[in-house]
C-alpha cells in the first residue's frame, strides 16, 4: 500500500511540474510579442554581432 502511494504522488508531481513547464513557456511566449519587450531587447543587444545581423536579416 506504500509503494502505491509513492507512486500517486510521484504522478501528482510530474504532472505539477509539466503544467508549471509548460506555463512558463506561454509567458516567456507571451513576453516575447509584447512590442515593448522587444525595444527592449534590441537596446540591450544592440553590441552583439549576432543580434545586429538578425535585425539587418529581418528587416
Amino acid at each position: 500500500m506504500t509503494k502505491l502511494y509513492w507512486v500517486i504522488g510521484g504522478i501528482c508531481m510530474s504532472v505539477g511540474l509539466a503544467r508549471s513547464i509548460v506555463f512558463w513557456k506561454v509567458q516567456k511566449d507571451m513576453n516575447k510579442a509584447d512590442p515593448a519587450y522587444i525595444v527592449q531587447f534590441i537596446k540591450g543587444n544592440i553590441g552583439n554581432e549576432d543580434i545586429s545581423v538578425a535585425i539587418q536579416y529581418n528587416q
